[in-house]
């Protein structure tokens, strides 16, 4: 008879085994389950920033997974933390089995599972946070790199990993992954500063209501335009513009008010914001 401690050790290791090592069994990606990034979409040279490593499991709970995040030289990852999934997943409480591991120079390997007797899964949802990184710029203006999820053995480790998500059954499934494209250049504008006149004020919503609805110049710099910051120049940026200036509604989002790089990960560009050093 195995004792019963001995069972309970081979049963871990096997559990440990797909989350560290294991081969996936599916081999096409799974629309219902997918890994990627929320990021700064342009950094600036010499910069910090962070990124976020998220899942969504619209197809189904989960009883782990494995992440393998990769970069290439023109950045560093500084600080890799276990996200709020694992956290939280095991019924409130941490998962039972937490790996997050820094290779530098390489990426990270996470491995998870959220309880070894099975009792709690990672319910479905979106947005779960697996890891918060950290990255400084090494790269120069005008180059771009990638943040990306990758399937390999980093120089430095002493196991292959996959990026791929478990099923309650014990079945690993590969997910859908989304890169994060990150340019390293010197857009710098305040948001809300529409008119190029260094000040910020109802001159600013004119230009831009004149823009949307008169054919008035467009000016260079998107960003600048997209007052609330929700990837996209309409009228709901001079009206939350007017807001702040004469009701006491909310300020103009990030950068503001003061030079800085867009937060979010739109596709708005900012040629040449004069204000701007």
């Amino acid at each position: 008879m195995v004792p019963r401690s001995l069972s309970r050790m081979a049963s871990v290791s096997i559990l440990l085994a797909l989350v560290i090592g294991f081969n996936s069994i599916a081999t096409a990606q799974n629309p219902g389950f997918i890994m990627r990034f929320e990021n700064n979409a342009n950094v600036l040279p010499g910069s910090n920033f962070t990124v976020r490593a998220l899942l969504d499991n619209p197809g189904g709970d989960l009883a782990g997974w494995s992440a393998v995040v990769c970069h290439d030289s023109n950045i560093e990852i500084l600080i890799a933390e276990t996200g709020e999934a694992a956290s939280i997943a095991n019924g409130g409480a941490p998962c039972d089995f937490v790996s997050t591991v820094v290779f530098p120079g390489e990426g990270v390997r996470q491995g998870v599972i959220v309880s070894f007797p099975g009792q709690n899964e990672l319910p479905i949802s979106t947005e779960h946070e697996l890891i918060l990184l950290e990255y400084t710029v090494l790269g120069a203006v005008g180059s771009d790199t990638l943040i990306e999820y990758c399937d390999l053995q980093f120089s430095s480790d002493s196991f292959y990993s996959d990026t791929i998500v478990i099923e309650t059954t014990g079945i690993s499934i590969v997910p859908t992954t989304i890169s994060a494209p990150i340019s390293i250049n010197i857009d710098l504008f305040i948001r809300g500063e529409i008119n190029g006149d260094t000040s910020i004020n109802i001159a600013d919503a004119m230009f831009l209501l004149s823009q949307l609805f008169s054919g008035g110049p467009e000016g260079s710099c998107a960003d600048a335009n997209d007052v609330n910051d929700d990837g996209s120049v309409n009228l709901g940026d001079p009206i939350t513009l007017l807001a702040y200036l004469f009701s006491g509604g909310v300020n103009p989002s990030n950068p503001f008010p003061t030079c800085g790089i867009d937060p979010s990960g739109d596709t708005l560009g900012c040629e040449n914001f004069v204000s701007c050093p």
